[in-house]
């Protein structure tokens, strides 16, 4: 994979750490932990702490972890983990019917949180049209031939009107869309469910939504 800067469109303009499917063939855990790094060592991301995708090593999980300690370097060479100082630790299965039960049982019983909570979203799913859309057509589901999700910056989305892909299924497309084009809220009309209201309530919660922390 060519380590160069992926964009998606922004009104903001280009922006640094987007692997998009229509240009990034596939990845490795190796590519990982020379591309998913800050810009300043090499690679595309602006900041440290980033949560962001990779095609080619779905359906797996991937953490990339920085060391400077020559025995944990040592280590992790020895393991055939990388060569340093980033290592991508990489997990090729990503079990969510499994694991989702399990989180949301705990969550309900114990009391138990599987992740800590932020204060506010810090990422989106946004709708991408797969192809040339028409208006008048519906969206349907993700794996079917209108839309693919990607993860947005939740500042960004909102800052930009994004659709949420939970909420694009049967969703009526209002305006001529290419490929690979994020979807707008005022490019389809949603239908008003249950969702789309609870959706609207949480917005409201949180306010204004930056990625500042």
């Amino acid at each position: 994979m060519p380590e160069k800067e992926r964009t998606i469109r922004s009104i903001a303009g280009p922006r640094p750490n987007r692997w998009r499917p229509r240009d990034a063939r596939g990845g490795t855990p190796a590519e990982l932990a020379r591309v998913l790094i800050p810009i300043e060592d090499g690679g595309i991301l602006k900041r440290r702490g980033v949560v962001d995708f990779a095609i080619g090593v779905a359906p797996g999980v991937f953490v990339v972890i920085h060391t400077d300690h020559p025995v944990i370097q040592e280590e992790l060479r020895y393991l055939k983990i990388g060569e340093g100082p980033y290592f991508a630790l990489y997990r090729p299965y990503h079990l969510t019917s499994v694991e989702t039960p399990i989180s949301i049982a705990k969550a309900v019983l114990d009391r138990e949180a599987t992740i800590a909570p932020l204060p506010q979203p810090t990422a989106e799913v946004i709708a991408v049209a797969k192809r040339a859309l028409r208006p008048g057509e519906r969206l349907g589901l993700p794996g079917e031939d209108t839309v693919y999700g990607l993860i947005e910056e939740a500042g960004m989305a909102r800052y930009e009107s994004l659709l949420p892909m939970g909420l694009a299924r049967n969703a009526e497309v209002l305006v001529e869309l290419a490929p690979d084009q994020p979807i707008r809220w005022d490019d389809v009309a949603g239908e008003e469910t249950a969702l789309l209201a609870m959706r609207r309530e949480q917005d409201g919660m949180w306010g204004k939504v930056t990625n500042d922390q």
